[in-house]
């Protein structure tokens, strides 16, 4: 990284999308460098990794005056004061979902970063892939009338018990419902549902879900990390229905539109891998 000039970037929280951002941060965009990390016990192996600064704390990180972004990486409860304090020393956030705990939270991190002046930014990836992009301007451009019902689902099929870092509905979960609210356009009046777990060891491996939003929009969502082989293919799919007709979305794959006249490939994701 000799000579390379960007965005210098700290990341707080060493798990599994703590290690994530680094590997993008450091190989996957030319204008940012990750100069240190910080928080948990795989935080050694990290700095060691990628060839970071290892520091004893997050304070000690956001003291670093080499240091312009801050991704928070840690358990949703820490979110909201990691925030505040990235933006008491004047740098920018980015932070993983789910963003905090409750509106209270959300509201002061806001606060912080525009009395700040500093950008907070919170990880909805999934909202800018090509293909629910692609829904989105259909359910906009009236292809299938008033949108009246949606079925989510975000499933993962396993071989064999895993130990996710979050469970899922607080991972996959937020992912969905970021992109279901986006073709709602209204916010949910109300929300119930159940968790189980039957393999993952963590607390509500699985979980059914039901919301009405304010335009009287009825939404199922289905989050399970239990699902055994075959599996059901792609990891998120939804089925919006509208007053005229229906379209099919595999976030990582076609979308589809239906109607009198049946179904129609309207739009092909590019394939990657995850």
């Amino acid at each position: 990284m000799e000579g390379r000039v960007g965005i210098r970037v700290g990341v707080i929280g060493t798990g599994f999308m703590g290690r994530t951002w680094t590997e993008v941060a450091t190989n996957h965009v030319d204008e940012t460098q990750v100069v240190a990390v910080a928080g948990g016990r795989r935080a050694p192996a990290l700095a060691q990794d990628y060839g970071a600064a290892l520091e004893p704390s997050p304070a000690s990180l956001l003291a670093r005056d080499d240091v312009d972004l801050v991704v928070v990486a840690t358990q949703p409860d820490s979110h909201r004061d990691y925030v505040v304090q990235v933006a008491e020393a004047g740098k920018h956030a980015l932070v993983e979902k789910p963003m905090c705990q409750n509106v209270g939270e959300a509201d002061a991190m806001v606060a912080a970063h525009e009395k700040a002046g500093t950008v907070l930014a919170v990880c909805s990836q999934h909202r800018f892939r090509a293909s629910p992009v692609a829904a989105l301007e259909l359910v906009r451009s009236g292809a299938i009338g008033d949108v009246r019902m949606i079925r989510a689902q975000g499933v993962v099929t396993l071989d064999e018990p895993s130990e996710p870092d979050n469970e899922p509905y607080a991972d996959m979960g937020f992912h969905i419902l970021d992109v279901l609210r986006s073709f709602v356009d209204a916010s949910a009046t109300l929300a119930f549902g159940q968790q189980a777990s039957f393999r993952v060891p963590p607390p509500r491996g699985s979980t059914m879900a039901l919301y009405r939003f304010a335009n009287d929009v009825l939404a199922t969502v289905w989050v399970t990390y239990e699902l055994p082989a075959p599996g059901l293919g792609s990891m998120v799919q939804y089925l919006i229905t509208g007053s005229r007709g229906m379209i099919r979305l595999d976030s990582y794959g076609a979308v589809e539109v239906g109607d009198a006249a049946g179904w129609r490939v309207a739009f092909e994701q590019t394939p990657f891998d995850p």
